[in-house]
């Protein structure tokens, strides 16, 4: 069976988990919308910086990653980056999950 990642599919996957969490809704859409997609493109850079190297996705190189960049751009919003990057990361899994690319058993 082929599962194919969708850039798309998986961005409005998550922030519809977002937005059913709420925990966020204080944030403009478009601007939340824009956040999601730039944790999106600094994910994605992650992946391919794995695979480059041939090595293993680190989850926790990952966040930390994200985290910077993401505190960096938007310092407005560093007290809330943690939570956002963490929940991101947690809502990819589960598309990726809900698309058949990983298993857990």
């Amino acid at each position: 069976m082929e599962n194919l990642f969708n850039k798309e599919d998986a961005a409005v996957f998550i922030l519809n988990k977002f937005k059913e969490q709420g925990d966020f809704s204080f944030v403009d859409e478009k601007l939340f919308c824009e956040m999601v997609r730039d944790i999106q493109d600094l994910d994605a850079q992650y992946i391919d910086q794995c695979e480059s190297e041939d090595a293993v996705y680190d989850d926790d190189e990952a966040y930390e990653r994200i985290h910077n960049a993401m505190t960096a751009k938007y310092p407005d919003f560093k007290t809330y980056m943690m939570r956002l990057v963490d929940d991101y990361l947690g809502y990819s899994e589960d598309y990726l999950e809900s698309i058949g690319a990983i298993d857990w058993e």
